[in-house]
């Protein structure tokens, strides 16, 4: 067996990315299990951690293609993944095995169903099992039990797309970080999405609890709105009065 970390958004040696990559090929070296990592064009080193980087892909998660103030979110949508679709094609196909694993983490709805649809390319018989963990938003907001609210169209129905296309395929599995997610992406798939921890691993010491404060409100990952940033007021007011 091979564990193929596929990651087109390893741009740079810092970063979720790079942090992810490294934990995940050193646990994979640790267990006897050899791992590639399959990165972006701009990544400079030929290696993470313990494992080597080859240096193929150019769409990130993150790209954008369109400015249109109306219908720029589908465009993005529509154009990222056909994008994706044709570099993926574009890679070697006798690099995967039958054996391997090729996981792909932190996809987004500008690249999930034209990874989707790649993966689909593969017959049965020569295909490498595929894992996609989904760890960005949804789109959609859980209402009560499996009734949710679409909140984001571009996001909710591509990967509502890629859900559908994927049922036909017998060697893709996802997962999903966290309960939360798993749950929103569960509802809009019609099928169970497991949750998983975060893929991270930390050298340093925590702290001991004699330098911490009494109580700390930790706001962890990038100071944007759609990251939750906005409910700091409030809930600054509820647990840190």
């Amino acid at each position: 067996m091979r564990l193929i970390i596929l990651d087109p958004n390893l741009e740079h040696t810092h970063g979720h990315h790079a942090l992810y990559d490294r934990a995940l090929a050193g646990e994979a070296v640790r267990r006897g299990v050899d791992v590639s990592v399959i990165g972006n064009l701009r990544y400079g080193p030929d290696q993470i951690g313990d494992a080597p980087v080859y240096p193929l892909l150019e769409t990130t998660s993150y790209g954008n293609f369109s400015d249109d103030p109306n219908f720029g979110r589908m465009d993005n949508v529509r154009i990222g993944n056909r994008v994706v679709f044709d570099e993926l094609q574009d890679l070697p196909r006798d690099f995967f095995h039958p054996d391997d694993v090729v996981l792909v983490h932190t996809v987004s709805h500008i690249n999930i169903k034209g990874i989707v649809e790649w993966i689909s390319t593969f017959p049965a018989s020569t295909s490498p099992t595929f894992c996609i963990c989904l760890m960005l938003p949804s789109g959609i907001e859980i209402v009560a039990g499996d009734k949710y609210r679409v909140v984001d169209l571009a996001l909710a129905s591509s990967y509502r797309e890629a859900f559908k296309a994927s049922k036909k395929i017998e060697d893709l599995f996802f997962m999903a970080t966290g309960h939360q997610h798993a749950r929103e992406f569960s509802a809009l798939a019609g099928f169970d999405i497991p949750s998983h921890p975060l893929m991270t691993a930390f050298d340093e010491e925590p702290l001991s609890s004699d330098v911490m404060s009494e109580r700390v409100l930790l706001f962890a990952g990038d100071a944007k709105i759609n990251k939750g940033l906005g409910l700091l007021p409030e809930i600054v007011r509820q647990v840190c009065p």
